[in-house]
């Protein structure tokens, strides 16, 4: 039997750049590996059938940025950049529907980064003004309005960056990932510890240097996730393919070509996967303005499909419940972002 898959797409409008340049602090090489390590346990291809047409979230003094989206349970939580450049927060449940904007702080010069630790909170992540990566951690214990606790931003140390991060929860740590000036792409980590109770351990001055994953250059904002037992990161070179890479938290494998025959993309990766099922899928934008997915199988990935378009939108964000609730997201150059539902 087909399995049928929602999927709930948010794309924003526009990536801000600036110039970053590394600083002195020595940093090291991440361990590199050549064995290629299969993703995923079952595959499932999205088709353009699936999804029933946009619809806009509402939403004003924002940025064009892509947005972050992460779950808890069957909520959304979604993170914008405004044009104030701080952060900006939204809820969904069904219960409650998008219960509107609210300001988190920060100061901001690139989209933002968010992933689930868990049940326990979620941690976000940007670039700031002195283009070094900042990011909270939130408690999942939420205010009265739905939103996680907030905690503070704080830089994590060394280097400079020219790409907006990623970020993903494996191992009990937190993983941050960015693209320097020369296209290179590094990692830092830091253990989050999160206890039977729900308790979140975190030290703050505890991230390791930052280490490149080396073996190719990249001229888009990475994507970042933690599927079937490992971590997945994406980036787009400039053939405009997407290259993937894969760890299990000591060694990385060799970057290698996602297929997509004659498709190239315009838009930086996004990435989602049906934890705990361990199927990951890859989503980017080609020229003509449509959005196109590709599947893991476990050994291989899907052909990618051509699933839907909106005039005017820029990369995608996505976010999975599970096999059967994928979500996605836009932003258009009005500054409003729209959702797609496909089920």
């Amino acid at each position: 039997m087909q399995t049928i898959l929602k999927i709930l797409l948010v794309l924003a409008f526009g990536v801000s750049g600036c110039v970053a340049t590394l600083d002195d602090e020595p940093h090291t090489e991440a361990p590199y590996d050549d064995e290629q390590i299969a993703i995923g346990s079952a595959q499932q291809e999205l088709a353009a059938s699936s999804f029933h047409g946009w619809s806009s979230i509402g939403s004003s003094g924002l940025s064009n940025d892509p947005p972050a989206v992460v779950t808890r349970g069957t909520n959304i939580d979604l993170y914008a950049r405004g044009l104030d450049n701080q952060l900006h927060y939204n809820y969904w449940s069904t219960r409650t529907g998008w219960l509107g904007w609210s300001a988190l702080g920060g100061v901001f010069t690139s989209k933002p980064a968010a992933t689930a630790m868990g049940t326990a909170g979620i941690a976000v992540a940007g670039r700031g003004l002195d283009s070094r990566i900042y990011i909270n951690v939130r408690l999942s214990k939420t205010t009265s309005t739905g939103s996680p606790q907030a905690g503070t931003w704080d830089a994590i140390p060394g280097l400079e960056f020219n790409s907006a991060p990623a970020v993903a929860y494996y191992g009990q740590k937190l993983w941050v990932f960015a693209i320097s000036t020369d296209g290179q792409l590094w990692v830092s980590q830091n253990a989050v510890t999160v206890s039977s109770a729900g308790l979140i351990t975190y030290d703050k001055l505890n991230w390791t240097a930052w280490a490149v994953i080396p073996g190719q250059t990249f001229n888009s904002d990475p994507a970042a996730v933690a599927t079937g037992g490992r971590l997945l990161v994406v980036g787009r070179p400039l053939d405009r393919k997407f290259w993937q890479s894969t760890s299990t938290g000591s060694t990385w494998t060799s970057w290698s070509q996602i297929p997509s025959g004659n498709t190239t993309f315009t838009s930086a990766p996004a990435l989602s996967t049906d934890a705990p099922y361990g199927q990951a899928h890859v989503f980017g934008r080609e020229a003509s303005g449509g959005y196109r997915v590709a599947s893991n199988s476990g050994s291989s990935w899907s052909s990618f499909s051509l699933i839907s378009s909106i005039a005017g939108g820029t990369a995608p964000s996505v976010v999975a419940l599970g096999p059967s609730d994928i979500y996605l997201f836009t932003t258009q150059a009005s500054e409003q972002i729209y959702w797609n539902h496909g089920y």
